[in-house]
């Protein structure tokens, strides 16, 4: 009775997922449906695309991280060391620049998602009955 009850108001577990994931689905199928219709030259221009994007977002971290580990590498006094593994890793060892760089990653995949998605499927729709030679026999991506 509870059981029915909570699944009345709340909805099945199912339900709660879809209409969780629906706008992202929905934004899936509006860059599917702009793929279609652009070259295959520009299709494949979309992987540079993306990861400039990714390279936008976390350049500086990573150029920083280089940085500190590069200072860490050519430092002398072991406290110096310890105090640039702190700043790369946090106190304890999840967070720091690398925490930083880890959720700035983490942000930006999850924002080209839907598009990285739908260049992923538009290939693989583009690559139906086409014949590949894999280790050398003829396959055909069905």
């Amino acid at each position: 009775m509870f059981k029915r009850l909570m699944t009345a108001v709340l909805g099945t577990r199912h339900e709660r997922e879809r209409k969780r994931i629906q706008p992202i689905v929905d934004e899936i199928n509006e860059h599917y449906a702009r793929l279609q219709t652009v070259s295959e030259a520009e299709l494949r221009g979309q992987t540079g695309k993306l990861r400039g994007i990714i390279r936008e977002r976390t350049g500086e971290l990573e150029a920083a991280i280089a940085s500190l580990r590069e200072q860490k590498r050519n430092a002398a006094d072991p406290g110096e060391r310890d105090r640039l593994d702190n700043e790369l890793s946090g106190q304890d060892g999840r967070g720091g620049r690398e925490g930083e760089l880890r959720e700035a990653t983490a942000e930006v995949l999850d924002e080209i998602l839907p598009e990285a998605f739908a260049t992923v499927r538009e290939a693989a729709r583009r690559m139906l009955g086409t014949t590949v030679q894999v280790k050398g026999h003829d396959l055909t991506w069905d």
